[in-house]
């Protein structure tokens, strides 16, 4: 196994022991203000791993939970703003929009410099101009 190999298995031990940690905490009604919202990012990190064991469906729980255990916290709900891109790019359907689209507003409203919304808007925009680029002008087929 090479250093880097090395690096990221035992990273990826270190991610996973926190995340035991948290849910053992909240579990046993140790948790801390902001533990939902580390497990929700600590489970994000996971998912972002190569190889990782979680599946969006997973991570989505774990992070819709989070918010609804916290929601003053905005944490969960900028991780769920991540969390709804990523499984929409991955499973290429609009199954999560509404949800995304619900999400995004309300951290907006509540962390309007949250950095997973830069993203968001740059989404947004990508496809705006892709869908613009294949609109089909005056006079060309399908117009």
């Amino acid at each position: 196994m090479s250093d880097i190999e090395m690096r990221l298995a035992q990273e990826r031990r270190f991610v996973e022991r926190r995340i035991e940690a948290l849910r053992e905490a909240i579990e046993q009604g140790r948790a801390k203000p902001g533990d939902a919202g580390r497990l929700a990012t600590a489970m994000y990190e996971l998912k972002s791993m190569v190889l990782s064991p979680v599946t969006d469906e997973e991570l989505l729980e774990t992070v819709r939970w989070a918010h609804a255990a916290d929601p003053s916290d905005p944490k969960p709900l900028e991780v769920l703003v991540g969390a709804l891109c990523v499984a929409r790019v991955r499973a290429g359907d609009s199954r999560w929009d509404a949800e995304l689209d619900a999400a995004t507003r309300e951290l907006e409203a509540r962390a309007p410099d949250a950095p997973v919304l830069d993203m968001v808007r740059r989404a947004r925009s990508d496809l705006q101009s892709l869908l613009e680029e294949n609109r089909p002008r005056r006079g060309e087929r399908g117009a």
